[in-house]
C-alpha cells in the first residue's frame, strides 16, 4: 500500500458497499491506527454486515456516519447524499428469477452524490441503480459527471457449465451494463461519463476462465457507451486528474494490451492481462519450506512490466496487495 495515502488526511471516508474491492479492512484499519477519529460514512441497509465491520475497525460507532437512502451529509464544503441501490438484476447475473425478492433487503450497494461549488458529481460505482434512477434525477436534477462500471464482476458466464458460447453471453451482459450506464446518465442529464471499476481478474486455479469474464477493455467500453449516450465520454490513466470546471483531464487512458514478457516455455504457467491495465503472468512455484525439510507448492505473479516477482507466502487465497501475503 503506497505510503502516500497512509500519510494524506482526509476529511472523511465513504465506503460505498463491503465488497473488498471497496472495503478494505487493512487499510481503514492502518489508517484509523495513523488517524483517529476521521469520520465513517456508510448507507443504511437491511443488514447490518458492513456497519458491524466498520465500527470493530474503528473501536465504535462514534466515528461512524450511517446515512438513510437519499439522506446527506456535509464533509468540508462538500455536501455528501447516498442512495440505497438495490442491483439485483438477472439478466446481469445469469439467474431466472431475483434470488430474494423484497428489493428493499437487496441492497448492499450504494450510490455517493457530491456536490460542491456548484458542481455534481454521481459516483455510481459498481451500483447504477437503475429502478432509483428517476427518483435520484427528481432529487439532484441534472449531474456534471457520472461514473460507473461497465461489465459484469459475477460468476457469470465463466462458471456455468450449462452456458454453451461463454464469449457471446460475456459480450451481452458488457452491452447490457454499458446500456444501463448510459440511460443512467441521459436520464441524469451528465455532461460528462467516465466508465470506470469494470476489471479484475482471477489468479490461481482460476486463471483459465478469465478469457470468458464479461469484461471488455476500457478503451472498448469507452467505444460502445459513445454510441449510446448524449454525455461526453471519457477515460484518463490512473491517477489522474480531471477538472470539472474546464471539461479536461490531466492524462489520457492508454491500453497496456499486447505489452507481454514471457518467460521460458518450461516456467510459464500462464499469462493473465489486465485488459486496462499491466499484464501479469499467474501460476505456482516449488520453494523450500521454512522448516526446511522439504518443498512446497506457492502461488506467484510476476509483472510483465517491471518484472518483479511477488510469491504468496501464506495458506490464503492469493492477492497482489503484499499485505496480503505476497512478497
Amino acid at each position: 500500500m503506497p505510503e502516500r495515502i497512509l500519510a494524506e488526511t482526509y476529511d472523511a471516508i465513504y465506503i460505498t458497499h463491503l465488497h473488498p474491492d471497496h472495503f478494505d479492512r487493512n487499510f481503514l484499519s492502518k489508517y484509523l491506527r495513523r488517524h483517529p477519529g476521521t469520520p465513517i460514512v456508510i448507507a443504511k441497509y437491511a443488514h447490518p454486515w458492513l456497519k458491524s465491520a466498520v465500527k470493530r475497525l474503528a473501536g465504535g460507532s462514534q466515528n461512524v456516519v450511517e446515512l438513510e437512502s437519499f439522506d446527506s451529509t456535509t464533509i468540508g464544503d462538500i455536501d455528501l447524499r447516498v442512495v440505497v441501490a438495490d442491483v439485483c438484476n438477472p439478466r446481469i447475473c445469469g439467474a431466472s428469477i431475483p434470488c430474494i425478492p423484497q428489493g428493499w433487503r437487496r441492497g448492499i450497494d450504494s450510490v455517493g452524490v457530491f456536490s460542491a461549488d456548484g458542481k455534481v458529481f454521481c459516483n455510481a460505482n459498481d451500483a447504477l441503480a437503475v429502478s432509483h434512477i428517476p427518483k435520484l434525477a427528481k432529487a439532484i436534477g441534472a449531474v456534471d459527471l457520472l461514473m460507473g462500471h461497465y461489465g459484469g464482476a459475477s460468476p457469470f458466464p465463466q462458471c456455468f457449465s450449462d452456458v454453451k458460447d461463454k464469449s457471446r453471453a460475456g459480450r451481452e451482459v458488457v452491452e447490457t451494463t454499458c446500456a444501463m450506464l448510459a440511460a443512467a446518465a441521459d436520464s441524469l442529464h451528465a455532461r460528462y461519463l467516465m466508465p470506470f471499476a469494470g476489471q479484475y481478474v482471477l489468479g490461481g486455479r482460476l486463471v483459465g476462465l478469465n478469457a470468458d469474464r464479461a469484461s471488455v477493455p476500457l478503451d472498448q467500453a469507452v467505444d460502445i457507451l459513445r454510441g449510446k449516450t448524449n454525455a461526453e465520454v471519457f477515460a484518463i490513466a490512473p491517477g489522474s486528474s480531471f477538472d470539472l470546471n474546464m471539461g479536461d483531464w490531466s492524462d489520457d487512458y492508454v491500453s497496456h494490451r499486447g505489452n507481454t514478457r514471457r518467460l521460458p516455455e518450461h516456467d510459464r504457467r500462464c499469462e493473465v492481462p489486465l485488459r486496462d491495465g499491466r499484464c501479469w503472468l499467474m501460476g505456482f512455484l516449488g520453494v523450500r519450506s521454512r522448516s526446511g525439510r522439504g518443498r512446497c507448492r506457492r502461488s506467484y505473479a510476476l509483472d510483465c512490466d517491471s518484472s518483479q516477482l511477488f510469491v504468496c507466502h501464506r495458506r490464503r487465497r492469493a492477492s497482489r496487495n503484499s499485505e496480503f501475503g505476497w512478497r
